[in-house]
């Protein structure tokens, strides 16, 4: 009876992890992801996070690693995703409607590199609760022109 249990545990586990790294791997074609490459970011399967560079392959290692390891935990494991699920749809519903607003643009419209990265750049000044200062956005611009993207930010109108 245990093992039974258990055993429907592990597979709700791995059908679930499965579910969703299939999901996000299809994700990446998706026009947010599209939009955001613009700017030179790819979206993390491991975290959901936007970021330079890094290796999808040792990405897909590691989240094997996390499939076998949650589903080995059976119920636990369903319950830690399951929890989490929760508190990331219910974290997006507490957001700012201007944030809701911008997240829409960049997921339904094709936008150009400077749209988008003044688009970032206002989400995360929304998720901070104050402006960048001039210096911060110059800095912001050297990492942009250090990648080979030639963005200004200094002279920025809103585009929301």
């Amino acid at each position: 009876m245990f093992l039974k249990i258990y055993l429907i545990g592990v597979l709700s586990t791995f059908v679930w992890d499965l579910f969703w790294s299939i999901y996000r791997l299809f994700s990446k074609r998706s026009l947010l992801d599209t939009n955001m490459a613009l700017i030179g970011l790819r979206r993390s399967m491991l975290s959901g996070n936007y970021r330079v560079g890094g290796n999808i392959y040792k990405e897909l290692a590691i989240l094997s690693l996390f499939i076998i390891i949650t589903s080995a935990t059976s119920w636990l494991g369903f319950c830690f995703e399951l929890g989490n699920s929760i508190h990331n749809f219910l974290k997006n519903q507490g957001e700012p409607q201007s944030l809701k607003e911008i997240r829409w643009k960049m997921k339904n419209v094709p936008l150009r590199p400077s749209e988008v990265a003044l688009l970032d750049i206002q989400c995360v000044e929304i998720q901070r609760g104050q402006k960048f200062n001039p210096e911060q956005l110059k800095k912001i611009e050297d990492a942009y022109q250090k990648r080979g993207f030639d963005i200004s930010l200094l002279g920025r109108g809103e585009i929301v």
